[in-house]
């Protein structure tokens, strides 16, 4: 899973336990890094 260096620092790397707590919050920023992606491409 290719994240954005922002978003992995100030979201995943600095509070993983929050991540494994909310697996709601992981689908979310799933769905975001994907739409991010496609911006990108298009």
């Amino acid at each position: 899973m290719k994240t954005p260096r922002s978003s992995a620092k100030s979201r995943g790397e600095l509070k993983p336990e929050v991540e494994i707590e909310n697996p709601i919050l992981i689908c979310m920023k799933r769905d975001y890094v994907v739409r991010a992606s496609r911006s990108r491409n298009e």
